[in-house]
């Protein structure tokens, strides 16, 4: 399950040259992939920044892209312009070699401004390879029903999500095609084969989900697992040897081929051989482990692989953390998950499995319960595939194929269709006639809206008898003149495909549950219409014929409790609630934990949340974040199961840092009692909250006992970052609880310590507002914002356009690059005189190799026209620690209409520079590191000029403003072009360029920023 939102995460991607069309023909310029720089192909676009350029290279008529990027990913993309109501094929010539992350292919969509209309759909979707030889893929592309296309987007995409740097494998691409639809086949590429020798990195979960080097938490006490599935491990026989420290046990457990459950692996003295039969792809693979009490807090476990000579290890550091005291558990409340692995897998009658058995006893500790479910979408899926369904696909508005099936074709062919379906499946049958819960992992969604799909002849003659029109409308009449009716047409069509197969579900085993897993009722009603068009699920249509609803709550904001309260009061059945998307990193526990205890606040008798893929993704921290939410419920229960749950009434006035982190539930009882369950939804701020008693005279809270006092008619709570309380509210009084903490008093210190960091004055028509977060500093004619948690970068504004996004980042560049960025910073003293305003602010460095180095800096603004004074001290207070100091100035600029258009002219002394190029300006004399100025030699497209001058200057091109850079004795001046802006960055010299440590002092620079009228 992998619930995907409108908003597309993680492609910043902007559309190249913009081509004319000719029909039949191919729509790509330079598709031979041509390259004047040996990077990107000429008239294609790619990632320009930092750690990205040098993923590509392109040489005889191919184009590499390797997954070494540190950056989220390198995609190689071209913008054409297309024919509204047309579809569009794409087809390419590619390999690829065995990927640690993934490559894919997706598509944009653009309307004349360049309004981006479909956010990033992918064609293909996470392949690894290998695929050693050239074969020619490629994808229908449906933009027919999009009626303002005019601009297609087409991107050859490899991510890396760890954003550091990894190995140099690659993807490769030669003769890529766009042309018109005419009736073309999606070709994917072959399955991915395993390589026949060892490869370095198979293991691409790295064991526990996280990215290699991050400690998995083992609860003390507790049994852990680390994930040995992989798609690329050979079969063949390897030899698996695992060393940790004596007091650590381990047992290995692996699958079979087509088979169901795992199989322990004999092994002696932590060496285990894993024969040819034995199926690396199986998710459930794990070694599982505990740690006696005489094993030191922190150790690895080590893993060697061996197979013919060739051996790769794998240290794998482990966390204890102090176990959970509590351990209650509620009645009858449980949690379940999606992907239960390997607990599920393994044999537990056979006593020789004795860390498995083990591993099992300490999730059910934690309320973990196994509820077995079969899942249709492996007999019956919901996207088209061929060969599966003898069902007609579904089509846009020009006929072009999209992928899922036609929903009047689907809910036409009736149960029985669907029962043969399934008993062809015998083992599949058999087991389904004795399941108790069978679930439909629904979600056609990922595709794309409902207008996309499908305006077949019978799909378009259906939806006109239900709207009374006539029969001979086309699929762009539709969605000009009917677009409403037809998303509301199409969410009942998906809710009579669904009820279909509910119904042959319940001819081969009435008894069993039928459970609907699709995208949960929308947080915010008001936005209702959006999300039809968007997902087209309407939840109510679905409450006569499905028996749970799994509904994939994947929020981490305030609309997941939005969303769980409206189906909790507005849905008949009961609810199997999903929290955390399984497919994505988890959630950190405290929100998993809250999540879970709003869940059940909110359950029904028969509810049952569940955790996506839960357990599967694990550690001992989210084990002991369960068990102790649990035993929240365990204690509270009892008592708020006495009440309804109801929409929060219980007037309640924001305190400090309120507003919108919080949210409330509440269930009432008849006789006067109610329960209030707050959270506080933000991960850095406490709040205060005050909730107003009405007729109660008591508040209790249940989880300690203790009674609250009431003040004014209100009692004062506080809530941590993350946290949650549950109140009980009563007409009894009760006698307060004495030692309590005065939480009002701890708001007032609270809002006191907020006003000691927030301050404003005004002086000469100048202003000062400081808040802990920020500080502004205005003139008539120009501010200056700077971030007081982010070593006061600051943001530099001619009214309310921004001249620079970012004034004063600062780099040491002695030792590699060290940022100097995310550091809290004091504001010393605000000053104004007539003509300027003035601000001093300092921060100290704390890591090593600078620890101690404080850096002081100070603006001076002037009153009348757009300029800075900077003055930069770095004082060396403790002793010596050499540097060199690096500060960014990042200027925006227009994006252009043509992104491969320059829109920035650098003037640095007799140069002028109209290109789109990255520069760099060398002081004569000047000594580096190695004697290789810094950056040039990474970026071999950059050009090199000599510095003659202390004043630098950007302006837009065709513009009217000039940005002028003063800085004397800079050794090396960088200029980065990016779409929309570009830097001067200023690299001095080295501090102590003797490097004698008798010379300590304080170091000192200066610079001026003005922004003129262009001449």
């Amino acid at each position: 399950m992998r619930m995907k939102m409108k908003a597309v995460t993680g492609i910043m991607v902007l559309a190249t040259s913009v081509i004319s069309l000719f029909a039949g023909e191919n729509l790509l310029r330079n598709p031979e992939f041509a390259s004047k720089s040996g990077f990107l192909p000429d008239y294609w676009g790619g990632a320009s920044w930092k750690g990205g350029i040098e993923a590509y290279k392109t040489e005889n008529g191919v184009v590499r892209i390797s997954e070494k990027t540190s950056t989220f990913n390198c995609s190689l993309y071209q913008t054409v312009n297309v024919t509204p109501g047309k579809g569009y094929y794409f087809s390419i010539d590619m390999k690829a070699d065995q990927l640690n992350h993934h490559f894919g292919i997706s598509y944009m969509v653009r309307d004349e401004k360049g309004t981006r209309l479909v956010d990033s759909r992918p064609l293909l979707n996470r392949y690894k390879g290998p695929q050693k030889d050239w074969v020619r893929i490629g994808f229908v592309i449906p933009v027919g029903s999009v009626a303002q296309a005019k601009q297609l987007t087409v991107l050859l995409c490899v991510y890396n999500p760890t954003k550091k740097p990894g190995e140099d494998r690659a993807v490769y691409f030669r003769n890529p095609e766009l042309v018109e639809y005419a009736g073309q086949k999606n070709v994917p590429p072959p399955k991915p084969t395993a390589s026949a020798g060892l490869p370095d990195q198979p293991f691409q979960e790295h064991f526990t989900g996280f990215p290699l080097g991050t400690p998995y938490l083992l609860e003390k006490g507790g049994v852990g697992f680390f994930r040995l599935n992989s798609n690329t491990m050979p079969n063949r026989e390897i030899v698996m040897t695992v060393s940790a420290p004596a007091g650590v046990k381990s047992e290995l457990y692996m699958m079979k081929y087509r088979k169901d459950n795992l199989n322990k692996i004999p092994g002696k003295q932590n060496r285990f051989v894993i024969g040819r039969g034995y199926d690396w792809v199986a998710w459930g693979n794990s070694l599982i482990f505990c740690a006696d009490e005489t094993v030191p807090e922190e150790f690895s476990v080590r893993m060697d692989f061996e197979c013919d000579r060739k051996k790769i290890s794998f240290n794998i550091p482990v966390k204890q953390i102090p176990g959970y005291s509590g351990g209650k558990l509620p009645g009858k409340r449980r949690y379940f998950s999606w992907q239960s692995m390997p607990i599920t897998q393994i044999d537990m009658t056979n006593p020789e499995n004795t860390l498995g058995i083990r591993l099992k006893e300490y999730w059910e500790k934690s309320g973990w319960v196994d509820l077995p479910f079969m899942e249709l979408a492996w007999v019956i899926p919901y996207s088209y595939k061929p060969g599966i369904l003898k069902l007609r696909q579904a089509v846009d508005p020009a006929g072009t194929p999209v992928p899922l099936y036609c929903d009047s074709a689907f809910a036409a062919v009736g149960p029985d269709f669907f029962v043969q379906q399934i008993t062809q499946r015998k083992n599949y049958c058999a087991k389904m006639k004795k399941a108790k819960y069978v679930t439909w992992d629904y979600e056609p969604y990922v595709s794309g809206p409902v207008t996309m799909s499908c305006f077949c002849p019978d799909c378009i003659r259906a939806f006109a008898k239900a709207n009374g029109l006539q029969e001979n409308l086309t699929g762009a009449e539709i969605l000009k003149n009917h677009r409403r009716a037809w998303v509301k047409f199409r969410c009942r069509q998906r809710a009579a495909s669904v009820r279909t197969v509910a119904e042959a579900v319940k001819k081969i085993n009435p008894d069993a549950a039928f459970g609907f897993c699709s995208f949960p009722l929308i947080p915010r009603k008001e936005k209702e219409a959006e999300y039809e068009e968007v997902y087209g699920i309407l939840l109510n249509l679905y409450d006569d014929f499905v028996d749970r609803f799994a509904s994939m709550t994947y929020w981490s904001s305030l609309d997941f409790f939005r969303s769980l309260e409206r189906e909790a009061l507005e849905l008949k059945k009961p609810k199997y609630t999903l929290i955390q998307n399984g497919w994505t990193r988890p959630y950190s526990t405290r929100l998993l934990g809250m999540q879970y205890a709003a869940a059940a606040f909110c359950a029904g008798e028969e509810d049952f949340p569940g955790i996506a893929q839960g357990l599967f993704i694990s550690n001992g921290e989210q084990v002991r974040e369960m068990r102790k939410v649990m035993n929240f419920i365990a204690i509270g229960e009892k008592r708020w199961q006495a009440g309804k749950l109801v929409r929060n009434s219980r007037k309640i006035l924001e305190g400090f840092n309120a507003h919108e982190k919080y949210y409330a539930l509440e269930r009432k009882a008849n006789d006067g009692r109610s329960w209030s369950l707050l959270f506080n939804n933000d991960e850095r701020e406490t709040l205060f909250l005050h909730l107003v008693c009405g007729s109660a005279n008591s508040a209790t809270d249940p989880l300690t006992g203790l009674n609250l006092p009431i003040k004014d008619g209100k009692v004062t709570v506080k809530l941590a970052p993350r946290s949650y309380l549950l109140l009980e509210f009563s007409p009894e009084k009760k006698a307060v609880s004495s030692g309590l903490p005065d939480y009002a008093a701890e708001e007032r210190c609270a809002v006191e310590e907020y006003r000691k960091k927030t301050a404003s004055g005004s002086k000469y028509g100048m202003r000062y507002t400081r808040t802990p977060d920020k500080c502004v500093i205005s003139t008539p004619v120009h501010s200056l914002e700077l971030n007081l948690k982010n070593s006061g970068e600051g943001v530099w504004k001619s009214g309310n356009k921004v001249i620079a996004s970012i004034i004063g980042r600062d780099v040491f560049m002695d030792q590699g690059i060290f940022d100097l960025w995310k550091r809290d910073i004091l504001i010393e003293d605000v000053s104004f005189t007539p003509e300027t305003v003035k601000v001093l602010f300092s921060y100290t460095v704390k890591e090593a190799p600078y620890a101690g180095l404080v850096i002081r800096r100070e603006y001076t603004l002037s009153r009348n026209t757009p300029e800075i004074k900077a003055y930069i001290e770095i004082v060396p207070d403790g002793g010596y620690r050499p540097f060199r100091l690096r500060t960014v100035n990042n200027f925006i600029m227009p994006r252009p209409a043509v992104p491969e258009e320059p829109t920035s002219e650098i003037l640095v002394g007799g140069i002028s520079d109209k290109s789109t190029r990255h520069l760099s300006f060398i002081r004569k004399g000047a000594k580096f590191p190695g004697g290789k100025p810094f950056l040039v030699q990474k970026w071999q497209k950059m050009n090199s000029y000599p510095l003659e001058c202390d004043i630098f200057a950007v302006r837009p091109i065709g513009g009217k403003t000039r940005i002028q850079l003063s800085a004397p004795n800079v050794d090396q001046l960088f200029v980065w072009r990016d779409k929309g802006s570009a830097t001067l960055e200023t690299i001095w010299p080295d501090a102590y360029p003797d490097n004698d440590p008798h010379k300590v002092a304080t170091w000192k620079t200066a610079y001026e920023l003005k922004l003129t009228e262009s001449r």
